[in-house]
C-alpha cells in the first residue's frame, strides 16, 4: 500500500506561490512572443495546483482557495505586465513604473485587454477544472479498491 504524503500548509503554499511565478512568466513570455497566451493560463493552473500538491502534499479546502487567490492575482499582474512592455515599446519615452500605472488610459482598445484577461481566467479554470478531477493513476485506484471493506459472504452448508 503505498504511503500517503504528509500535509504541510506553509510549504504548501510556498509551493504554489513558486507555481504561479513560473506560471506568470509563462503567460509574460508567451504574450512577448505574440503566441496565444490564453494556453499559458493553463499552465499557471497546472503550476500553482501541483506545486502546492508537491511542496505541501495533499491539498486541503484552505490551500485550494489560496491557490485560486494566487492565480488570479498572478493572471492579472502578468498580464499588465504583457501591456506594460507593449506600450513601453510604442511609446520611447516611456518608463516601467508610468507604464505601469497608466495601462488603462493608454490602451487604444480596452476590449482587446478585457478579452485577452477573459481567455487566461477561463484557461487558467479550465486548467483547474482539468487538475483536480482527472481520473486517479491506476495504482491509486488500486488502493482505493483495497481500503475497501469487504462485504462478509456466509457460505452456505
Amino acid at each position: 500500500m503505498a504511503k500517503e504524503k504528509k500535509r504541510n500548509f506553509w510549504l504548501g503554499i510556498l509551493g504554489a506561490l513558486v507555481g504561479a511565478l513560473l506560471g506568470s512568466g509563462a503567460i509574460i513570455l508567451l504574450g512577448q512572443a505574440r503566441v496565444f497566451s490564453a494556453i499559458a493560463g493553463v499552465a499557471m493552473a497546472v503550476l500553482t495546483l501541483r506545486f502546492c500538491y508537491f511542496f505541501g502534499g495533499k491539498l486541503s479546502n484552505t490551500s485550494l482557495v489560496i491557490c485560486l487567490i494566487l492565480m488570479a492575482c498572478s493572471i492579472y499582474l502578468a498580464d499588465r505586465v504583457n501591456w506594460t512592455i507593449a506600450i513601453m515599446r510604442a511609446y520611447e519615452g516611456a518608463t516601467p513604473w508610468a507604464s505601469f500605472c497608466s495601462v488603462y488610459a493608454l490602451i487604444e482598445k480596452i476590449d482587446d485587454y478585457i478579452t485577452n484577461l477573459g481567455f487566461l481566467y477561463t484557461f487558467a479554470a479550465l486548467g483547474c477544472f482539468w487538475v483536480l478531477r482527472r481520473p486517479k493513476t491506476p495504482a491509486a485506484k488500486q488502493n482505493a479498491m483495497d481500503e475497501k471493506p469487504e462485504k462478509d459472504v456466509q457460505e452456505e452448508t
